[in-house]
């Protein structure tokens, strides 16, 4: 039964896999979550993540200097240490998932965020064939339009929530958004001269972008879903995510100056590629530890889908933030198309001004229907952002 067991764990990525390109209901996943049994609950294997060490454990793993420390010991304290918050989250997470939290916070949102955000700035202001040579309006509006993946963050959420591909909410987003990041980079760093035209770059870098906003999402959605499950935990997890992050952040910011003026902006898009691909592996081997929604066959998906959805939006807690994230992902697409639709800098001026009192007033007006101090909050944290808006005059003053 162990050999059989073993066996399907080390198959079940390959199945997954397909069923998720294929989009149809996986009968081979039962051992995951098996089927409903007429009258009585699904008898659901708990997902590895939930298979935590106990407190006592989890403690015990905290490394602690020697009563009589040596010089060794005083040399070695910090590499120790480092090495046991290693080994206690992944005894409390799973090593699988402590790689996935690495790779998608250090490598691709660190690391790929500092070389993509870097050659961005030249690839829009460097003259032909090596860059678009833009004027700086024209730059601060692609740079804009490019950013707006960050601004529809929970669009993403909510999409993974009312529509599980192949019964899956997280791995299956993870996955495209791998694949569409390193086909946009990958013609970054491709395409020259005529070939790029401001538009067709401002939408690759919007892809970009989006190839780094979206499994944001997703893992953070699983991060809080392990924080309550594993509370005593979580601060480690944070400070998992948080700190690989920074580390590859410092890296990519003491090797991209030496990379841009030895081999091109082009490089910095190409090693970019290698950030984003670097998701697809772990997306198709389900490193999530996700458990399959057995109700989200294909035959009813639609169906249950439009339920839930009207469900979400008829619940008093969740409709006012639902509503506030779609009002205002759509009036960021309509900044965005102005700026890119017009040079006028009086017409982008008045429907920013316009956008900021529109999105102020929703905020406002949503969020008080769940709580007045959270909309008065979130009102002054949006303006305190948008009365202070980045330019670019900094870059073209350097």
């Amino acid at each position: 039964q162990q050999c059989k067991r073993a066996r399907n764990i080390v198959s079940e990525p390959t199945r997954l896999l397909w069923s998720c390109l294929a989009g149809r209901a996986a009968a081979h996943m039962e051992e995951i979550s098996p089927e409903r049994a007429p009258g009585r609950a699904p008898n659901r294997r708990a997902p590895s993540w939930q298979q935590k060490v106990s407190n006592e454990e989890y403690d015990s793993m905290v490394y602690k200097m020697p009563a009589n420390p040596s010089a060794v010991d005083y040399v070695l304290v910090w590499p120790r240490a480092i090495a046991s918050f290693f080994v206690r989250v992944s005894a409390a997470f799973g090593w699988r998932y402590v790689c996935f939290v690495i790779l998608v916070y250090g490598l691709n949102q660190g690391l790929g965020e500092s070389l993509s955000f870097f050659a961005t700035q030249y690839l829009l202001t460097d003259e032909q064939p090596d860059g678009l040579g833009l004027p700086p309006e024209r730059f601060a509006a692609i740079e804009g339009f490019a950013h707006m993946p960050w601004q529809m963050k929970a669009v993403y959420g909510i999409l993974s929530d009312l529509l599980p591909i192949a019964g899956f909410h997280r791995s299956p987003y993870v996955l495209i958004a791998s694949v569409v990041g390193s086909v946009a980079y990958a013609l970054l760093s491709a395409l020259r001269g005529k070939a790029l035209a401001p538009q067709l770059a401002a939408v690759l870098l919007m892809l970009g972008n989006f190839s780094m906003a979206s499994p944001d999402v997703m893992i953070d959605a699983s991060m809080a879903e392990r924080t309550a499950s594993n509370p005593r935990h979580g601060s480690d997890l944070q400070a998992l995510a948080w700190g690989m992050m920074s580390i590859f952040s410092l890296v990519g910011s003491a090797c991209k100056g030496v990379l841009l003026s030895t081999f091109g902006t082009r490089t910095l898009f190409a090693l970019t590629v290698v950030t984003s691909a670097a998701l697809l592996p772990p997306a198709v081997l389900g490193w999530l530890s996700e458990r399959r929604d057995v109700e989200a066959a294909p035959c009813c998906c639609a169906r249950k889908t439009l339920a839930k959805a009207r469900a979400a939006f008829s619940d008093h807690g969740r409709a006012p933030v639902l509503r506030l994230s779609l009002v205002v992902c759509a009036l960021s697409f309509s900044l965005g198309g102005t700026s890119l639709a017009t040079d006028s800098a009086t017409i982008i001026c008045l429907v920013g001004v316009g956008i900021t009192a529109l999105v102020t007033a929703f905020v406002y007006f949503e969020e008080r229907k769940v709580s007045r101090v959270l909309a008065k909050a979130s009102v002054y944290i949006f303006l305190s952002g948008a009365l202070q808006p980045s330019t670019p005059a900094m870059f073209y003053w350097y």
